[in-house]
């Protein structure tokens, strides 16, 4: 039985005039950013926090300023004659630029409401920072004309090259990370931050579900227990299946276009797995993947053996725990 009906407008971004000359590329966080985080969270001792954004697309920044006018047809379920059009001030889900749009307005929220700076190797991963008591932040600064020839070269040279050179977290204290993947925002903190942090986003932002220390993200399991972070991916493995291949007896013989098809299905279902927590399967993905151009049935065997040994076995999980002899697992 259906536990919640839900019907949803959909446009047909296809019939848009205008795609072709739309920024449509959304960034997403990294598997890196991801796995630092979750380091950071053990080392700490930080609580995690997983808000997935309700309706995300619809949230995303309006087009204001003449940015672009977009007129849709409703849909006749709305009760409105034929003649009658939609001006839209959002975009909507099935625009080309929506995802666009939605990370626009949440990266803005997350530079002017939060205070955050993005860091250089990860555009969606944002760190929190406090001044600490001491000391003055390494940023260059514009340099002052009474100052000596040599020195003013010096500083106009640094000057010029920041943030290349510089960094952003020196003489700071790292109060919370925020990683952004689509519709989720993952916040790694202390109690009262991640507190502090989630008011500002629910006054801004209308959440689904809002789930601590126990929660998926990007498809990996989280939990963090007795202070270790553990990212499972079980729920991944269960759905893993072999390819269907009749009985034959020459390993050579080419697999039919069908079998092609859910040999790279399985083959993408694996690399998944291999290249976050299934690490000891990466040799045997490499091997099936060398062949994924045109496979035989002997290809096939060897992929199903590989899936086999996954779900045969018991779930190989990433652990991270602090390093209490690292200074850096200190606040």
């Amino acid at each position: 039985l259906f536990q919640k009906a839900k019907a949803r407008w959909v446009l047909r971004g296809f019939q848009d005039k205008e795609k072709e000359n739309l920024q449509l590329d959304s960034p997403t966080s990294t598997r890196l950013a991801f796995r630092l985080t979750c380091q950071l969270v053990a080392n700490r001792g930080w609580d995690m926090v997983h808000a997935e954004m309700k309706t995300a697309f619809l949230q995303g920044e309006e087009y204001v300023g003449g940015k672009r006018d977009v007129v849709a047809q409703l849909p006749p379920e709305a009760g409105h004659p034929p003649y009658m059009g939609a001006v839209l001030v959002k975009p909507a889900y099935g625009l080309n630029d929506a995802p666009r749009m939605w990370w626009n307005r949440l990266d803005g929220f997350l530079h002017k409401e939060v205070k955050c700076v993005p860091t250089r190797a990860d555009r969606c991963c944002y760190v929190l920072y406090q001044a600490k008591p001491t000391g003055k932040q390494n940023r260059a600064v514009a340099p002052a004309k009474d100052d000596r020839p040599a020195d003013w070269l010096e500083q106009a040279v640094d000057y010029i090259l920041d943030p290349i050179t510089g960094s952003r977290a020196a003489h700071m204290s790292v109060l919370a990370v925020i990683l952004i993947h689509d519709e989720d925002l993952l916040i790694a903190a202390n109690k009262v931050t991640t507190q502090n942090v989630m008011k500002i986003v629910r006054r801004h932002f209308k959440i689904g579900s809002e789930l601590v220390n126990a929660f998926t993200f990007t498809g990996q399991r989280v939990e963090k227990k007795n202070g270790v972070v553990e990212v499972s991916q079980q729920k991944q493995i269960d759905e893993l299946h072999e390819v269907a291949l009749p009985k034959r007896s020459a390993d050579k013989e080419k697999l039919t276009p069908t079998e092609h098809t859910e040999f790279r299905s399985v083959l993408g279902m694996l690399n998944w797995l291999q290249s976050r927590t299934q690490f000891h399967m990466s040799y045997r993905f490499s091997r099936s993947a060398s062949a994924a151009a045109s496979p035989t049935v002997g290809d096939a065997k060897l992929l199903n053996q590989t899936v086999g040994l996954l779900r045969g076995q018991s779930t190989e999980a990433l652990l991270l725990a602090a390093d209490r002899k690292n200074p850096c697992s200190r606040p």
